[in-house]
């Protein structure tokens, strides 16, 4: 074979590209370039060299065999030790090149390889009679391996890897690559399990309100149809009002120069119980360009586990008066219900608001309730299902 054909050129491309966001097609890829390079197996692996072993290791069909079981846990335990000098003049070499048994022993062509048993089981396992090794990448913490079990003899020179020069760039890219998406879900999950566990009902939509993503509390707030609903995917209320109010707080989010006080309104509720508050801002990113998207967060202010003004103790600046009525203010109450139900005048209260609103430097009601939001851990301590 002097050279891959196009189609199978192609094929192994294809192959990477899927192996780089799905991890399950690993094993699929090495099948692919073992049938296409005419070998009897095929592996892909970072090597440790601390503990001697490769924590992962990608396969062609032979090598995940039930009969290379115990073989695949020597590899990954370190206990296939017979094999470690070898991987270190690998590491030696330059990246892309590929090198054959005695290359790698430093041995004349006509030699035999010194006697490795743990070599000699995995090349029964396959079929072969010899392998051939290829650096993928020039540093990092491990060494990207690939290995292929060829049919010729050791002192051999025809060696398969050597007819697909291309190897090299796609696979070290591709391993490079899939840690990289890797790391990204792993974030990704973390982000999303906190995202479940907000206490408030938050989503991510677009300007129109059609909703991308939502978590269980913004899914409980919308059954109730007590105030917002969700219909056909869009983020509505129950009133048309309110809805026209909550689309012009969505379109608004998204303009940078907006004023950030008309990012919060509240929305009334056809139970007569307090109205629920939405915060609308936007997402951005230096690097996406224009905001495309709005986060929204929804407090039920009846929800006193929710939220509460009693935060706001951790400023400590509020007296224990002022910190009442703020937290019956930030659940929706007016001045005169404050009064009443604390059993004070209404001068009184009014005065407290003010002096509360000083010490905290807010210029109005909803400025506290921000702050009280701000203030709140809104993380629950078990996760809800998506």
């Amino acid at each position: 074979m002097d050279k891959l054909s196009a189609d199978a050129t192609v094929e192994i491309a294809l192959a990477a590209i899927e192996a780089t966001t799905r991890p399950d097609h690993w094993d699929h890829l090495c099948d692919r370039i073992a049938h296409h390079l005419g070998v009897g197996a095929f592996m892909l692996f970072p090597y440790d060299f601390s503990n001697r072993a490769a924590p992962v290791l990608h396969a062609s069909a032979a090598i995940r065999s039930d009969r290379a079981a115990p073989l695949r846990r020597m590899f990954h335990s370190g206990e296939a030790r017979e094999d470690h000098r070898a991987y270190e003049v690998i590491a030696r070499s330059e990246a892309g090149q590929v090198l054959g048994e005695p290359e790698v022993y430093g041995l004349p062509a006509e030699d035999p390889v010194p006697k490795n048993i743990f070599r000699e089981q995995l090349l029964a396992v396959s079929g072969s009679r010899s392998r051939s090794a290829m650096k993928l990448n020039a540093f990092g913490p491990f060494l990207d391996c690939a290995i292929a079990h060829e049919w010729h003899a050791p002192g051999e020179k025809c060696m398969a890897m050597a007819t697909a020069p291309f190897l090299w760039s796609i696979l070290a890219r591709t391993l490079e690559g899939g840690r990289v998406v890797a790391a990204l879900s792993r974030s990704y999950a973390t982000l999303m399990t906190l995202f479940d566990r907000l206490d408030f009902g938050a989503a991510f939509c677009t300007g129109a309100g059609r909703i991308v993503t939502a978590n269980p509390r913004f899914h409980q707030i919308a059954r109730e149809r007590d105030g917002l609903v969700v219909h056909a995917g869009l983020l509505s209320a129950t009133t048309e009002n309110g809805t026209h109010q909550l689309r012009r707080t969505l379109a608004q989010a998204l303009r940078i120069n907006d004023c950030l006080d008309t990012l919060t309104m509240t929305i009334p509720r056809r139970s007569g119980m307090l109205p629920l508050v939405v915060k609308a801002a936007p997402v951005r990113s230096d690097h996406l360009g224009p905001s495309a998207l709005v986060m929204v967060l929804i407090v039920d202010p009846e929800d006193g586990d929710r939220i509460s003004g009693r935060n706001l103790e951790a400023f400590d600046v509020l007296t224990e008066a002022e910190l009442d009525v703020c937290d019956l203010l930030v659940r929706g109450h007016d001045t005169d219900a404050i009064a009443g139900r604390r059993g004070t005048a209404l001068e009184t209260t009014r005065g407290q608001i003010k002096s509360a609103s000083a010490k905290l430097a807010c210029r109005s009601r909803l400025d506290l309730l921000r702050l009280a939001m701000a203030s709140h851990v809104p993380v629950g301590d078990v996760p809800r299902p998506r």
